[in-house]
């Protein structure tokens, strides 16, 4: 717990130094370090129980990241992400099956989240961050900030399709399309 709590002032602090603000409207608290670290995992939407994958299993890099029914037992390599740790409490999430990361083109909101050759940029970062309001379920929050905005994780419009587009929108706080879990 003291761990997490240290990371967690870490993480604050580094996000003031870099012109970030202290609290975010029902913006993320405590970080947490991945499950079973050094393994894959898939990420469930908690409004959905829809997993995040890249659309159509492709491999060309900047293909979208969409939600889809969840293979059985968390077999699809395309539905798991593996956590590289880049250091202060941030993760590359590599897609199993691409080797691509979890990335997006720009810090505003309605972005659409893509894999991407994984490089050092910001918007390749994430940290997992626990949901104070629902237990075992997490925000997926972007190193890049921009305007004072903390970016998350989102389902557009929380859409239950097949083929939903994931993208980025501002932290909301205890929100289905905002919560994610650990399969």
């Amino acid at each position: 717990m003291v761990s997490v709590m240290l990371a967690g002032l870490m993480v604050f602090a580094a996000s003031l130094a870099m012109g970030g603000s202290a609290h975010a409207a029902g913006g993320p608290t405590d970080v947490v370090q991945p499950l079973n670290i050094g393994a894959a995992f898939t990420l469930i939407n908690r409004g959905t129980n829809k997993c995040a994958e890249v659309a159509g299993g492709s491999l060309l890099d900047n293909a979208p990241v969409v939600e889809n029914d969840c293979l059985a037992n968390n077999t699809d390599p395309n539905q798991n992400w593996l956590p590289v740790s880049v250091g202060g409490g941030f993760f590359n999430l590599r897609n199993v099956h691409s080797n691509l990361c979890l990335d997006f083109a720009r810090p505003v909101n309605t972005q659409t989240v893509k894999h991407h050759v994984c490089g050092g940029d910001l918007s390749e970062r994430w940290q997992l961050v626990v949901s104070p309001n629902v237990p075992g379920f997490l925000t997926v929050v972007s190193a890049n900030h921009s305007g004072g905005h903390t970016f998350c994780l989102d389902l557009r419009d929380g859409q239950a399709t097949n083929g939903t587009t994931v993208q980025i929108y501002d932290c909301l706080g205890a929100v289905n399309n905002q919560l994610w879990r650990q399969g």
